[in-house]
């Protein structure tokens, strides 16, 4: 009889376990909390405030009650993220951003494979950086590894020119909503403030990807072995 194969549980059942885990928690762990204060016209909380106070254990019922007041209380972030979202999915719907892949090696041509390379780590750093698309980016690798391939790199070539491109870009992430502005808001500071400095790491940071990836492409081409 052939063993059924184990399938990763559903991201609903995750968030779920996790929600029904905090739930237990409240029983377990200490309750305590920061004070907060006003500080040049922002209210922060002060570090030298902590205190323990009563235990309040979240009930069965208190658990799914928290669900709609959880999106209830993040409408404004979850819109934007949904929004956003569907923006992406429209582009990419319409094989927009393939094609313009497509054309911009087609124009540089093999002789400036090194541009191909920094073109595409360019574009999906601000992929990553500004809509925030990390798992979106997937399906891109089946296009950019061929064109890599035909320039005379490797597979991890172009499976590299795509995430580690996309994934500085996300940890960088001058405005990623799902990091820097999910996190912003719970703190209760100005949505997306500092975003100079992750600027400046995005360059920093990318500049240091593309040195990485070309370099390891260059070697690549020239002895395949």
């Amino acid at each position: 009889m052939q063993k059924k194969k184990r399938e990763f549980p559903h991201a609903f059942v995750i968030l779920f376990a996790i929600l029904a885990l905090m739930a237990v928690l409240t029983w377990i762990v200490p309750a305590g909390q920061y004070g907060r204060v006003e500080v040049n016209g922002k209210t922060v909380v002060d570090p030298a405030s902590f205190q323990y106070v009563e235990q309040s254990p979240v009930g069965v019922m208190e658990v799914f009650e928290s669900i709609p007041q959880g999106i209830q209380g993040g409408i404004a972030l979850i819109a934007m993220i949904l929004t956003i979202g569907a923006c992406i999915g429209l582009v990419n719907g319409t094989g927009a951003l393939t094609a313009a892949v497509m054309a911009f090696s087609k124009k540089v041509g093999a002789k400036n494979s090194k541009l191909v390379l920094i073109g595409v780590m360019v574009f999906f750093l601000f992929i990553g950086a500004f809509p925030s698309m990390l798992e979106g980016s997937i399906p891109f690798a089946a296009v950019i590894v061929p064109i890599c391939l035909s320039l005379g790199y490797d597979v991890i070539t172009g499976i590299a020119v795509v995430f580690v491109a996309d994934i500085i870009g996300w940890s960088a992430g001058p405005a990623n909503y799902y990091t820097v502005g999910n996190a912003q808001a719970i703190g209760g500071l100005e949505l997306f403030s500092g975003f100079g400095y992750r600027m400046v790491s995005l360059v920093v940071l990318g500049l240091i990807g593309i040195v990485y990836v070309v370099r390891y492409a260059e070697k690549v081409r020239q002895n395949p072995a």
